[in-house]
């Protein structure tokens, strides 16, 4: 059988964010992660509750049955678009072999696929939404913290503990976080 594991990305509001330190409230979510298809759309019926706090849950239209659509021959003439242009499926030979074999599982399942989809997205969307990230960042993790420790604090310790807490990368998110210019309400 199929032993990679499957993610589903639900839109933002269908999933109560309490306790999860989000980078950007904006564009975060809670997912589930499970072993098949049906075990995350069960995990993520369960998941999907409304949060009165969260702004997005508001817009949100509720809960939706996502078992109804899982059957054997669910993928039988559908039709869906692979977006070809976004970098991160291509960059890593790991990865695109993954990529690839997930589609070649989507045709013998029945689905159509439209190769490459026409959608470009340009650069300038990707590096506005790293700039919004940066503030939104700063002011998740103090919420999240309830002001202690502070971010300043996290740097320093993770400086001061750098073998152990960044073996593989650094804290560049932290840092530009940081350097960040909040409004006066913000603060």
């Amino acid at each position: 059988g199929y032993k990679r594991p499957v993610g589903i990305k639900p839109t933002l509001g269908l999933v109560r964010r309490r306790g999860v330190i989000t980078i950007a409230q904006s564009q975060d979510n809670a997912e589930p992660i499970a072993r098949s298809v049906k075990d995350a759309a069960l995990a993520l019926q369960v998941m999907a509750v409304s949060d009165p706090q969260d702004p997005y849950a508001q817009a949100h239209p509720g809960a939706v049955d996502l078992l109804t659509g899982l059957s054997i021959d669910a993928l039988q003439g559908r039709r869906i678009g692979v977006w070809r242009a976004y970098g991160g499926a291509d960059q890593t030979p790991r990865v695109k072999a993954i990529f690839d074999d997930v589609l070649k599982r989507l045709q013998v399942q029945g689905a159509e696929l439209v190769d490459p989809v026409g959608l470009y997205v340009d650069d300038s969307i990707y590096e506005a939404s790293y700039t919004a990230m940066l503030p939104e960042f700063r002011i998740c993790l103090r919420q999240y913290f309830a002001g202690q420790p502070t971010l300043e604090d996290i740097i320093a310790f993770n400086d001061a503990h750098a073998t152990t807490t960044m073996p593989w990368f650094g804290q560049d998110i932290l840092t530009l976080s940081l350097q960040t210019r909040l409004s006066e309400t913000e603060h």
